[in-house]
């Protein structure tokens, strides 16, 4: 489906039924681009919105927390361009006091992929460095930057 690998600008989403986790998965990582996917679930109960400082002050991090209503526990902000894992960790942490079952992501590719490697680390335990088997990186002169695809 076209309008789900190919990147759009301006405000648009695009939501696939499926069958499967598996079928889920897949169509969310069928883009040549490796633009953002997601899975969402019906049932969250204790979601913690993630962004970045410029996102929220924009207005748009306020506009998702107001319609996720009782089921937003947190904000948490200070995802940076190009995370490290120290980064990541430090997400992990306040996501894990506030026993978050769901991850809701608002912003660019830093803020998407901190996501993904946050939902692993919450998933398995540890730190997100126990999991870059399961965390695509790209290493770099500053240290490890999390992206890729959905596992």
């Amino acid at each position: 489906m076209r309008i789900a690998q190919e990147e759009i600008f301006g405000p648009v989403v695009c939501v696939v039924p499926y069958e499967s986790d598996e079928e889920a998965i897949a169509i969310a990582n069928d883009s040549i681009y490796g633009l953002a996917g997601g899975v969402f679930t019906s049932n969250p109960k204790r979601a913690l919105l993630l962004t970045d400082k410029g996102v929220k002050q924009a207005g748009l991090a306020q506009m998702v927390e107001n319609n996720l209503i009782e089921y937003c526990v947190g904000v948490y902000d200070d995802i940076r361009s190009d995370p490290d894992l120290a980064a990541i960790d430090k997400a992990v942490e306040y996501a894990r006091s506030l026993q978050t079952d769901c991850i809701v992501s608002v912003g660019g590719g830093s803020v998407i992929d901190s996501g993904k490697a946050m939902c692993v680390t919450l998933t398995n335990g540890g730190k997100a460095n126990d999991h870059l088997n399961l965390i695509p990186a790209i290493r770099s002169n500053s240290g490890v930057r999390v992206s890729g695809k959905m596992t």
